[in-house]
């Protein structure tokens, strides 16, 4: 079955912006505690088709957006490979481990979010990656691009507790750990082309 039959995770734009603050969505990012937590954005869910939802901007599909540091304060950034994902993030810079919500991942709202974030670490970063409990940060909601047009993140921050980082080579085609100086430098070099998200998390955490 292709990945695009796959029944996932949405919610309808119109209801996102009844939940959460507008002033705060203009900017990109609605920072939890000014307010709703996800659980409220998972209880309006529904579940579709991926392929129909990709094409469908009145419908937000859920995406879990985990930043990975180790006990170092290193953050994790990767590139996608090429043929596997998101083609329009393929090359794209990314701190941002985290995929759709599937319907085997559910469950009440806030361990149906869990659910799928640590699949998505297990299937891209490593069988043998252990993390700390993730802690919820906010909401990231853009319609820039036709990616962010169909899709709302929920990010997350967590610390690697143990194992190595041991990525999917058909998923992942670069993966490292850098210090937040390296990852800042690497930002404004011009050299790299981060995903929007990308950068909306960067700006959050050098603020925080």
């Amino acid at each position: 079955m292709s990945k695009f039959d796959n029944q996932i995770l949405a919610v309808k734009a119109s209801k996102i912006a009844r939940t959460l603050d507008s002033a705060l969505l203009g900017k990109g990012f609605a920072k939890f505690g000014s307010t709703g937590k996800y659980d409220e954005i998972v209880e309006q869910a529904t579940t579709g088709r991926r392929g129909d939802l990709e094409e469908n901007p009145e419908f937000k599909q859920i995406i879990p957006y985990l930043v990975l540091q180790d006990d170092q304060g290193r953050i994790l950034y990767y590139t996608r490979a090429v043929g596997t994902g998101e083609q329009r993030l393929h090359h794209k810079l990314s701190i941002g481990v985290g995929g759709h919500v599937e319907i085997e991942d559910i469950d009440d709202a806030e361990e149906t979010i869990m659910h799928a974030l640590k699949r998505e670490v297990r299937e891209e970063i490593g069988e043998g990656i252990e993390i700390s409990e993730p802690e919820a940060l906010g909401i990231i909601y853009r319609d820039d691009t036709p990616v962010d047009q169909v899709h709302i993140g929920v990010l997350f921050l967590a610390q690697i507790t143990s194992g190595n980082i041991d990525p999917d080579p058909e998923a992942i085609a670069e993966a490292k750990l850098v210090s937040p100086e390296e990852f800042g430098a690497m930002m404004t070099s011009g050299n790299y082309d981060p995903e929007t998200w990308t950068k909306i998390a960067w700006e959050y955490l050098q603020q925080n």
